[in-house]
């Protein structure tokens, strides 16, 4: 597990100065203009240019001259390049509570068959577990709004990396003191279920949910998504379905059929 406390550690420094406490961007000097700074959340390179993102360098989300023009997204995409192993990842910010996955550049699913918002959902319900907050959980675009050359985006669509976005908690950017403690105590369980989730390598997902009733006689269709995290190849004729009647009945064996791209039926 690998911790980067701070991504923009000069315009971090520069928040910390009389006035400027909601400063977001970098210190990049703008040749040209007389406005400081790149919003390094603007300035991965998938998306670059689109959406939620200007060209200004006067802007709040100035998103630079091109994708990876700063330092520092340059060290982070060395550093997901250098480290091909990583299999998941959060992005904290504030504010807003929000669990939130790609896309930020463009709307609609990101390719994954519902794995973002079926991860995310446990994470909300563990985050509302500790003390009673909800965060709402859906893609940047569609549930937040146009973020274009977001990290998220990157670590996903290039690297294939399980992304995320959590908005902490608090009414404004700064959390008042009083918050961090409880912020912290409630986002540490869906840290660690992701953690987890990532340590087992075979995923099974029901795009369509898992039926509440059968009925007796009649074939009640069941869809799964199986995957084995890493890209090895399921052994054919493995597969099956496992179904019972009574808790105490044993389990009869059907065979799936395979649908391809990792999707079965039974």
């Amino acid at each position: 597990i690998w911790f980067i406390p701070v991504v923009n550690p000069d315009g971090y420094a520069y928040s910390w100065t009389p006035g400027n406490r909601y400063w977001r961007k970098n210190r990049r000097d703008n040749e040209g203009s007389s406005c400081y700074g790149v919003d390094l959340n603007r300035n991965w390179e998938l998306g670059w240019g689109g959406g939620g993102s200007s060209g200004d360098p006067c802007s709040e989300t100035y998103r630079g001259t091109a994708g990876f023009s700063e330092p520092c997204t340059q060290a982070m995409e060395a550093f997901y390049i250098a480290h091909p192993n990583l299999v998941a990842s959060i992005d904290f910010h504030s504010h807003g509570e929000y669990i939130l996955y790609p896309w930020g550049y463009q709307s609609g699913p990101c390719g994954d068959d519902g794995m973002h918002q079926e991860v995310g959902d446990v994470m909300h319900d563990l985050v509302a577990a500790v003390h009673g907050w909800s965060y709402t959980v859906g893609s940047i675009y569609d549930d937040l709004y146009p973020a274009s050359g977001g990290s998220v985006d990157w670590t996903w669509g290039d690297q294939g990396v399980l992304s995320y976005t959590i908005e902490l908690r608090g009414p404004d950017f700064v959390i008042p003191p009083s918050e961090i403690i409880p912020n912290c105590e409630e986002i540490l369980p869906a840290a660690l279920y992701l953690a987890e989730w990532c340590s087992s390598p075979m995923k099974f997902i029901f795009p369509e949910g898992l039926p509440q009733l059968v009925q007796a006689n009649e074939q009640t269709p069941v869809r799964v998504d199986i995957t084995i995290w890493g890209g090895a190849p399921i052994e054919p004729g493995t597969e099956k379905l496992l179904a019972r009647i009574g808790s105490d009945d044993p389990f009869t064996a059907s065979d799936l059929t395979d649908l391809g791209d990792g999707s079965y039926e039974g």
